[in-house]
């Protein structure tokens, strides 16, 4: 959740590790139109790298430590799904990179957001995926880092 409980974006980062050298890439899913122009339905999309600036300031973190082969099926899955066009009620940021995390993980620790268990909910968004990782955290996941100001450095991933 960014500022003054406003929304926000989520995003994922990639992280690869060999001996005392790091890659990361830190990315996100975007529509190709601008907020600022109002668009209905769904639009063209895109990948975006949000490692633009040295640092990314995030609000919460899921770390989770994968093999190479769940690695491989995340790559895989951002590029696939970066091809569908972007919907801010059905396929938007948040539920991009909830789709994108589970592709890699095992059935029991795939996602599940908060809103699809709540038929009140218009769509996913980040402060439900902020508010289904803290109730994880309450419940004892440890992977889940909780900040006002968490950062992550950015250096490219290969």
């Amino acid at each position: 959740m960014g500022p003054n409980n406003s929304v926000g974006h989520a995003f994922i980062t990639l992280e690869k590790t060999n001996g005392t050298q790091i890659s990361r890439l830190t990315f996100g899913f975007y529509p190709n139109a601008s907020f600022k122009t109002p668009f209905k339905g769904a639009v063209p999309s895109s990948i975006g790298n949000d490692g633009e600036s040295i640092t990314r300031v995030s609000n919460i973190q899921y770390t989770q430590v994968i093999s190479q082969s769940s690695f491989q099926k995340i790559l895989n899955a951002s590029i696939n799904l970066s091809k569908l066009e972007y919907d801010l009620n059905y396929n938007n940021c948040t539920d991009y990179a909830v789709n994108v995390f589970n592709s890699g993980m095992a059935s029991n620790d795939k996602l599940t957001l908060l809103s699809s268990k709540n038929p009140y909910a218009l769509y996913d968004n980040p402060s439900t995926l902020y508010l289904t990782l803290e109730k994880l955290k309450t419940s004892g996941n440890s992977n889940i880092t909780i900040g006002s100001n968490l950062i992550i450095q950015r250096n490219s991933c290969n």
